[in-house]
Order: C-alpha cells, then structure tokens, then sequence
C-alpha cells in the first residue's frame, strides 16, 4: 500500500509539473481577459494554488499531523 502512495505522489508532481510547461503546447492570445489581466496569469495563479493544496496535503499524510 506504501508503494501505491509514493505513485500517487510521485505523478501528481510530475502531472503539476508539466502543466507549468504550458509553452510547449498553448500559445498564449495577447488579448486581455475580462479582469484586464493576461490569461497566462490566470492559468499561473491556478497552477500555484493546485501545488500549494497538493503540497499541503502531501506533508499533512507524510508527517500525519
């Protein structure tokens, strides 16, 4: 079971990881969202927020507090 829990780690990571590779395979419209902001910043903010969670719940079983 130990073994099954290191995968899952392990390829949440690695999934959060390349999607911060997002130049690979999105091209970015110049083009302001309805906020003004850029939607590349968007999708940063989101991926930030994904890997703060993702980290939180990580220590939370690793140290099981």
């Amino acid at each position: 079971m130990q073994s099954f829990k290191s995968w899952f780690w392990l390829l949440l990571f690695a999934c959060l990881f390349l999607l911060t590779q997002d130049y690979l395979f999105i091209r970015w419209q110049p083009k302001p969202t309805l906020l003004g902001f850029p939607s590349w910043l968007l999708w940063f903010a989101a991926l930030h927020l994904a890997f703060v969670m993702a980290f939180y719940y990580f220590s939370r079983r690793y140290w099981k507090e």
